[in-house]
């Protein structure tokens, strides 16, 4: 929605990781509020395709959580051969950027 307003792309089936981010979300105290588990999704969505990414934005947006939640509910699932990301270990690599 954000790069092609005008465009709707039909939803990938993430029906494992929406299940665990749900009870990641309620375990951390947030809300489950759906446009920003889409957000959290999109970053799972580009994890797998990337071999790593940046999460840049203003103050209190969100970006620290959003990580750690999905990391938190990548570990909660169960191990899948189809999915290699779930049901391991995640860790946060922080980089300075002024380095």
């Amino acid at each position: 929605d954000d790069l092609f307003p005008q465009l709707t792309a039909p939803r990938a089936k993430h029906n494992a990781v929406n299940k665990a981010l749900a009870k990641a979300i309620a375990d951390s105290g947030l809300q489950n509020h759906e446009s920003w588990v889409d957000k959290v999704l999109q970053i799972f969505e580009m994890s797998l395709v990337r071999h790593s990414l940046v999460a840049v934005g203003p103050s209190g947006a969100g970006k620290t959580k959003m990580v750690e939640v999905l990391h938190r509910a990548l570990e909660a699932c169960a191990a899948d051969e189809s999915q290699p990301m779930l049901g391991q270990t995640h860790r946060e690599m922080r980089m300075n950027p002024k380095a």
